[in-house]
């Protein structure tokens, strides 16, 4: 990953090799500063790696919601269609309601992530 800390490595790492500067501060401050930026580097690099991981197990059960919801609304509806002889008689159904903006907020967020 390039970012802006790793540039500033690069650069203390030319400072360190005198190709910047001709008098370049002492080697143990550039050492030091050089280490403090890896060490920084390293923990936003795991910070990343655990925010991604959120977000693939977040967009994981939000496609299992979506899934789900789908299966529902179709028994329920096969349901009414049993009992009624009219699947639509099922949209009136509060629970099937709540499903349909629960799949309307997971195609919300689906779209979101384009």
């Amino acid at each position: 990953m390039k970012n802006g800390i790793s540039e500033i490595i690069e650069i203390l790492e030319l400072l360190d090799r005198h190709e910047l500067v001709s008098e370049p501060p002492g080697e143990k401050t550039l050492q030091k500063v050089t280490e403090d930026l890896r060490e920084i580097q390293k923990q936003a690099d795991k910070r990343e790696a655990t925010l991604l991981a959120f977000v693939d197990t977040y967009d994981w059960q939000r496609q299992r919601l979506h899934q789900a919801a789908e299966k529902v609304i179709g028994w329920l509806r096969q349901e009414a269609k049993d009992h009624y002889g009219d699947a639509n008689k099922a949209e009136s159904d509060a629970c099937v309601r709540e499903l349909r903006d629960a799949i309307r907020f997971c195609k919300q967020k689906e779209s979101g992530n384009d």
